[in-house]
């Protein structure tokens, strides 16, 4: 959520992993930098749901010895083309630690796809959503509450 701390105006960033439709590991957290748009705000969260994606398929290879290409549903297009082509002078000020991600991009190892705003799942950890809305998205987390 960009901006949202009136005190701070950090964003949260936030996502939800899953194997085969089974949720395995999620993250909602206030990110450490201020961003200056909406685009740097999500493409600092891709990078952190990257992070966590190639630690997954790295676990992976070592468990079944297989390569697993990893899709990832963003739902910002300008981030979505930051981290599919080269530098622009829009995105330069973006610091460099964010970047890695271009070149698994490039490579083929991550593929990010558009998803509309209204199906991030994503977004019932990291925005003040309508009942309705935190009711759908939550409920396509397939996790259980006891």
């Amino acid at each position: 959520d960009f901006a949202n701390d009136s005190e701070d105006r950090k964003s949260v960033s936030g996502y939800i992993t899953k194997i085969n439709g089974n949720t395995i590991s999620w993250l909602s957290k206030k990110q450490n930098i201020v961003t200056l748009s909406s685009c740097e705000a999500e493409y600092v969260s891709l990078t952190t749901c990257a992070c966590e994606c190639l630690f997954i398929s790295q676990l992976l290879k070592e468990i079944i010895d297989e390569d697993v290409q990893i899709e990832i549903f963003e739902d910002n297009q300008s981030a979505i083309k930051v981290a599919s082509t080269l530098e622009t002078k829009r995105s330069k000020h973006i610091d460099v630690k964010f970047h890695f991600v271009r070149d698994y991009v490039s490579s083929g190892k991550i593929v990010l796809n558009y998803i509309e705003s209204k199906e991030q799942i994503a977004d019932a950890m990291t925005k003040s959503l309508p009942i309705s809305s935190f009711e759908k998205l939550r409920s396509k987390m397939n996790v259980v509450s006891e």
